[in-house]
């Protein structure tokens, strides 16, 4: 994928980069969700920022022929140096969310445990989700969600099943009282 300072709006590839594997990159169009999948050592998952935090890891990467180092371990301190005029930054202020719920699949008299992963909100009530063991979850189907305790709970119908493995929740509560259901219910893995 080009640097910033190499991006055309009219020349941008969609295209993602090469797997650690080493295999060949694939048009987004033709991208799974399982192309997205990979191991990360426990080790290696940050739980709090860096202190000082200019001395945070950054790779830097060079899209260009003929650099003989095209990956590079800097710090964030050094990103000064790194930039030419006219390049761009892309600066990612996105929230984490406890996306993570468990629950229990409701479907006539028998109950099964799954767990889903919010993925994009839809709706006030309606998200789309990814919910493990799929082969558990049917349209129509409905989930419940609790806390440990029980105390705190919501209520999921699955109203659509995706190609891609996605359902479409549309949940009992919606907006400011369903983000703090979410906040009561979900957990970060």
């Amino acid at each position: 994928m080009p640097a910033a300072s190499d991006l055309d709006a009219a020349t941008v590839p969609l295209v993602a980069s090469a797997s650690a594997s080493g295999a060949p990159a694939l048009p987004i169009d033709e991208l799974t969700l399982a192309d997205f999948d990979f191991t990360l050592p426990e080790a290696r998952i940050a739980l709090r920022p860096t202190h000082p935090r200019d001395a945070a890891r950054l790779l830097v990467v060079r899209p260009k022929a003929g650099i003989t180092r095209r990956f590079a371990d800097r710090i964030v301190r050094d990103l000064p140096n790194l930039l030419d005029p006219g390049d761009v930054l892309v600066f990612n202020d996105t929230k984490v969310i406890p996306a993570q719920l468990r629950g229990v699949r409701l479907r006539g008299g028998s109950r099964s445990r799954v767990s889903a992963t919010l993925h994009q909100r839809l709706a006030g009530n309606c998200w789309t989700a990814f919910t493990r063991p799929a082969k558990r979850i049917a349209m129509g189907d409905t989930i419940l969600f609790q806390d440990a305790d029980g105390a705190a709970s919501v209520t999921a119908r699955v109203a659509a099943r995706e190609e891609d493995g996605a359902e479409t929740h549309v949940i009992d509560i919606e907006g400011d009282a369903l983000d703090a259901a979410n906040d009561t219910l979900g957990h970060v893995e």
